[in-house]
């Protein structure tokens, strides 16, 4: 939720996609471990399991659920030998452990020889989403009518797909079927000459990295449409940055903070204590003020140490990003 409240405030200050009210903007987002969706019920949704957000002036039910155990190393981890090799890069070898809890009777890490074959590698993972009940939409509502944005490893795939030239440039909007067609054109480059020609071209993208973006990309656009039902022509926006600003939870924390603190002063009830337009600025503009202090502090600190600016991504930053995924 914190993450979904942070990429609906910095999107009310951005001026090409603004949204008419905070909360409006529903967010993806995809690490090693698990998979999150958030986004505001309309008031007509009766019956959804919903929590209440409270922001600033208004509160707002929210359906959001976290799938544990969908992230894309689990996801890769649940393959079968055949499959995983068909979703890593052709002529390329890589380390790969299956996961027993997902029924896979084999021991211990062996050796993949790529085949970048995209069809048995998007077979294999729609099994594996339709294994067990797998994502269990259940009682999520229809995703249809809501503008998403999707986040971490939903943006690393992307961005590695427009860098290479599999996705077009100048847009961070797409159809779910365009990510499915770079990702079979993805998946269809030799690994070899994939490697030599992006090694250090993305800074998203470490070295060996590159030979799995075909499976990455391969299980965000499955993700997308067999998970969590979107059309192919249903298109969202696939974000790291917004205004120049990192797309991370803690600011919506931060905001959620600010807002409770308030509503706490004011007794709780929004009721007769809602916020004037004015006061809902000025939380904003405070919440913005401390985003930007964190920020120039940060900045700071890394070029004391000899490090890029923040917003520049280095070794050292990605490590701890791949870490937490």
């Amino acid at each position: 939720m914190f993450g979904w409240l942070a990429v609906n405030q910095l999107l009310l200050q951005d001026h090409r996609v603004r949204p008419a009210h905070l909360g409006d903007v529903g967010a993806l987002d995809l690490g090693g471990g698990s998979t999150q969706i958030t986004f505001a019920l309309p008031p007509e949704a009766v019956g959804t399991a919903a929590v209440e957000a409270a922001l600033p002036g208004r509160s707002v039910r929210v359906f959001t659920r976290s799938h544990l155990g969908f992230g894309n190393k689990q996801v890769l981890a649940a393959l079968t030998p055949a499959e995983a090799s068909a979703c890593l890069a052709a002529g390329a070898n890589a380390s790969w452990e299956p996961d027993k809890r997902w029924g896979l009777q084999l021991d211990g890490a062996r050796q993949l020889h790529g085949r970048g074959a995209f069809a048995k590698c998007e077979a294999g993972v729609m099994r594996v989403l339709a294994t067990n009940g797998a994502m269990g939409r259940g009682a999520q509502p229809a995703v249809a009518g809501h503008h998403f944005v999707a986040m971490s490893l939903f943006y690393y795939a992307a961005h590695f797909a427009q860098a290479s030239g599999h996705l077009r440039g100048g847009s961070s909007s797409y159809a779910v079927k365009e990510l499915r067609a770079a990702a079979a054109a993805l998946c269809a480059e030799d690994g070899a000459a994939l490697e030599h020609r992006m090694a250090g071209k993305d800074p998203l993208t470490p070295t060996e990295a590159i030979r799995w973006r075909c499976f990455d990309l391969t299980y965000a656009s499955a993700l997308l449409s067999r998970g969590y039902g979107f059309s192919d022509d249903a298109t969202v926006d696939f974000l790291g940055e917004i205004d120049g600003n990192e797309v991370e939870w803690t600011r919506g924390a931060l905001l959620s903070h600010l807002a409770a603190e308030e509503r706490s002063h004011r007794g709780g009830a929004l009721g007769g204590g809602a916020f004037s337009a004015g006061e809902i600025g000025a939380l904003l503009v405070l919440a913005l003020g401390l985003c930007a202090l964190y920020a120039f502090v940060r900045r700071r600190r890394k070029a004391a140490a000899g490090n890029p600016p923040y917003g520049r991504l280095d070794d050292r930053w990605l490590a701890r990003r791949q870490a937490r995924e």
